[in-house]
């Protein structure tokens, strides 16, 4: 079943935890709001970085993000003056835009750049997650409250402009979020107890959410992505770890579990990013980042750890 009472809540969740509503809402905000280069000054990036593939890793510590080669893991960038960076999400374009939670906004960094692109405003919360649509562009947010409460998922169309609140989701407090292949939005969190896991679709065409079952208990809420045609979910399991990568086969509203990847030497991984053969995720209380096969798992092939403090979003 989709629901498990969670084993430990992650106290960041707990802090940060809205009031959702019932209808589409348009929140006032800025049509474009102004990127001031100077608040992120210091900012650093090798020459070659923009010619190789990158890692980007928040910190949410740092108040950085930290760039690596990929597959080789090398440092050859650092993105500073963020404020509690969390979720991140990339765009058909190789562009990554990154959740910066306490200044309420999303920004995107051109690939290899070090000054933001763009800046959206994102006055619902404390963002947690992002997702891109491949087909229309549209930036989704997913917030925990600054306060108490329920979360809210919102959509900035074509990743600009002033923000619709969606109803509110099944995932009370929304974590993670991916764009399928339609438009649809997948979203994992938990319920507005904050004790069990639950999972929610957006059904673009019709404007609403659906409850998704999926056939396996989930503890608490990781990542999303959609690989190959199946839904690959994470599961932080508990704060001391190890966690877990599972896979769905998706239909009519119900996800049936293909297959399963250990994460075995993991500790506490809260977002992860699947790329061909390997998992890569962020080690949070390990301050690292960790390598696994896909879909295999076991013990890590690779870690990372050059400057890292508490690495939340890859």
């Amino acid at each position: 079943m989709t629901f498990a009472r969670a084993s430990s809540i992650a106290g960041l969740l707990l802090a940060l935890s809205t009031s959702g509503c019932g209808k589409i809402q348009t929140i006032p905000a800025s049509p474009n709001p102004a990127v001031r280069i100077a608040e992120f000054a210091g900012s650093w990036m090798k020459a070659e970085a923009k010619n190789a593939d990158l890692l980007y890793v928040s910190d949410l510590n740092r108040n950085a993000v930290f760039v690596f080669t990929y597959p080789a893991g090398e440092h050859v960038g650092t993105l500073k003056g963020l404020k509690r960076p969390h979720g991140e999400c990339v765009d058909t374009a190789g562009n990554v835009w990154v959740t910066n939670g306490l200044d309420f906004s999303v920004v995107e960094y051109a690939h290899g750049g070090t000054s933001p692109i763009a800046k959206v405003s994102d006055p619902n919360g404390f963002p947690s997650g992002c997702a891109v649509d491949s087909v229309t562009g549209n930036l989704a947010v997913m917030n925990f409250s600054p306060g108490s409460g329920a979360g809210n998922v919102v959509v900035y169309a074509g990743a600009k402009g002033s923000p619709q609140q969606l109803p509110l989701s099944p995932a009370a407090i929304p974590y993670k979020g991916a764009y399928d292949a339609k438009g649809n939005l997948w979203v994992d969190g938990m319920t507005s107890s904050a004790k069990y896991f639950s999972f929610g679709e957006y059904l673009a065409a019709k404007h609403r959410w659906r409850p998704i079952i999926l056939k396996h208990v989930m503890y608490f809420p990781s990542g999303v992505q959609w690989v190959g045609g199946e839904l690959v979910v994470g599961d932080q399991v508990n704060l001391s770890g190890p966690s877990t990568v599972y896979e769905f086969s998706m239909r009519r509203g119900a996800g049936k579990l293909v297959g399963t990847t250990p994460l075995a030497n993991s500790c506490d991984v809260l977002e992860f990013a699947v790329i061909g053969k390997t998992i890569v995720a962020t080690n949070t209380c390990e301050k690292a980042i960790r390598y696994f096969a896909f879909p295999k798992g076991g013990t890590s092939t690779k870690v990372i750890r050059s400057g890292l403090s508490q690495p939340i979003g890859v």
